[in-house]
C-alpha cells in the first residue's frame, strides 16, 4: 500500500514539475501580490481561490481540516503553489473523498486523470493555468513520507494517513532560490 500511495505523490509532483512554466515565466500579480489569472468564464483564480475550492471540498466531503504550507514546490514561488495535507486516523473513506472530489467538480475544476489501487487514489485537475493533485491514501512508514508538512529531504520515515494536495500554477514567475546543482 505504501508503495502505490508514495509512488502516487512522487508521480503527481514530478509531472507538476515537468511541466514547468511558460517560456517567458510571465505571471500576473494582483493587488496583494499575489498571483491571479482569470479563466475563459472570467472567474478569477489565485492561490486563495484554489484554498478556498479544496477547503471546501473536503468539507462536502466531512474528511476534516486541510492544513496548508507555505513551502515553495521546486523552485516554484510559494505564491503560485498551493501544498497541504489532511491527517486521519487509519486510511482515508474513499467515499468521503469521491464526495470531495465532486465538489472540486462543481467548481470547475475539470478532472484530467485518475491513479491508484485499492491501497490509495489520486485525481488529477485543471482550472486556469492551476494544476491540482489531491491524494489520499497511506503510507507505512517503511518507505519516505508523503506527509507535505515534514521538511521534504527524502530521508522522512513517519507513516502518513490521510489526503494531500499539490496545487501550482504555471505561468507564473519561478522562485529565484538556488537549487543544488552538485550536492554541496
Amino acid at each position: 500500500m505504501a508503495r502505490a500511495v508514495g509512488g502516487a505523490a512522487a508521480a503527481a509532483v514530478l509531472v507538476m514539475v515537468l511541466a514547468g512554466c511558460d517560456a517567458d515565466g510571465a505571471g500576473a500579480s494582483g493587488a496583494s501580490g499575489r498571483s491571479v489569472e482569470a479563466t475563459a468564464t472570467g472567474e478569477t483564480v489565485n492561490q486563495g481561490t484554489v484554498r478556498s475550492d479544496v477547503e471546501a471540498a473536503v468539507a462536502a466531503g466531512g474528511l476534516g481540516r486541510m492544513k496548508f504550507t507555505g513551502r515553495e514546490l521546486v523552485g516554484h514561488s510559494a505564491e503560485c503553489n498551493v501544498i497541504g495535507a489532511l491527517h486521519t486516523d487509519g486510511a482515508p473513506d474513499l467515499g468521503r473523498v469521491r464526495d470531495a472530489v465532486a465538489e472540486l467538480k462543481k467548481r470547475r475544476w475539470k478532472q484530467t486523470g485518475k491513479a491508484g489501487d485499492d491501497s490509495g487514489e489520486g485525481w488529477l485537475f485543471k482550472k486556469g493555468s492551476w494544476q491540482l493533485d489531491l491524494l489520499a491514501g497511506a503510507t507505512s512508514g517503511d518507505e519516505p513520507s508523503t506527509d507535505p508538512m515534514l521538511p521534504q529531504t527524502g530521508t522522512e520515515t513517519e507513516p502518513f494517513s490521510g489526503v494531500t494536495v499539490y496545487a501550482i500554477r504555471y505561468k507564473c514567475a519561478q522562485s529565484a532560490a538556488p537549487t543544488p546543482t552538485d550536492g554541496s
